[in-house]
């Protein structure tokens, strides 16, 4: 029904490369170790400025949404195989809460959602924004009709980064 479980789009100096972690009827998913020699090559195959990896679990386990589950069970192999193919941007989505992490020299973002109500800790139906200006990139979390907010920023380059963590009461912290 969506196409091919895995693909590359390379736009710009841009290279994403998707795969499907789902299995069919199970809540888990998994990359699968006769994909890793695919993701190395498809990032190999044309130089790029930025590398992009999206999957739908997670690689790491969410903050606030309970039980630590529901990450691909090949997420020690799949970040060794991303570190490896010099991906800048990991992004994925299951669990419905926004999150950013810097993981050595991976940046990893988890989107919420807007198609859902199945929402959970305390956030609101969302989207991510990725900003990429040069070496400069910028996620910003978007609330449908209520603003915005930045996630994260960091250079490429440098691996120099600023995390935004979530208003509480009025407060934006950050962490670098």
């Amino acid at each position: 029904m969506f196409g091919k479980r895995n693909s590359v789009l390379r736009v710009g100096g841009v290279t994403v490369v998707a795969v499907d972690s789902t299995e069919p009827d199970l809540d888990h998913g998994q990359i699968g170790r006769g994909r890793y020699t695919w993701i190395e090559e498809e990032f190999a195959a044309e130089p790029s400025d930025f590398n992009i990896f999206v999957l739908h679990h997670h690689l790491l386990p969410i903050p606030g949404t309970g039980r630590e589950r529901n990450i691909v069970h090949d997420a020690g192999d799949a970040l060794e195989c991303l570190q490896r193919a010099e991906v800048n941007l990991v992004l994925s989505g299951h669990k419905h809460v926004p999150y950013a992490w810097k993981l050595e020299n991976l940046f990893i973002v988890n989107a919420g959602t807007v198609s859902s109500l199945r929402l959970r800790g305390n956030t609101r139906p969302c989207y991510n924004v990725i900003e990429i200006t040069d070496s400069h990139v910028d996620v910003w979390r978007k609330y449908p009709f209520h603003g915005q907010e930045r996630i994260i920023q960091f250079s490429v380059d440098t691996l120099a980064y600023e995390k935004y963590t979530a208003r509480i009461e009025g407060e934006v912290t950050t962490r670098s």
